[in-house]
């Protein structure tokens, strides 16, 4: 079995068979992808370092999608401000926080 990760798809590859996964799931504490294409049972349990990888490409593609808009100036000050173009998960907030204020707003 090989493992091929290309941007955030892993692609596992079992003799002529393929399967191509885009996430990964949490089952009994173990991190494991859906392989229903292969000779296997429906999940396979990821190797530390591939499990490890995939992960930390799928975070960068997550943000990635992740960008900031302008949103207005302001009229008292003159400054500048900026929002996400769309709601953070948590993960994402978790790792830019400190770098914003949060004015805890509806827009």
């Amino acid at each position: 079995m090989y493992f091929y990760l290309e941007g955030d798809k892993l692609r596992i590859l079992q003799e002529e068979k393929e399967v191509i996964v885009d996430h990964i799931e949490i089952l009994y504490g173990e991190k494991v992808v859906n392989v229903d294409g292969l000779d296997w049972q429906p999940y396979l349990r990821l190797p530390a370092k591939v499990a490890e990888n995939f992960e930390k490409a799928l975070r960068e593609k997550e943000l990635e999608r992740l960008s900031l808009v302008f949103r207005g100036k302001s009229r008292l000050d003159g400054w500048d401000y900026y929002g996400f173009n769309m709601e953070p998960s948590d993960d994402q907030w978790s790792r830019v926080q400190e770098h914003f204020n949060d004015f805890r707003t509806d827009d």
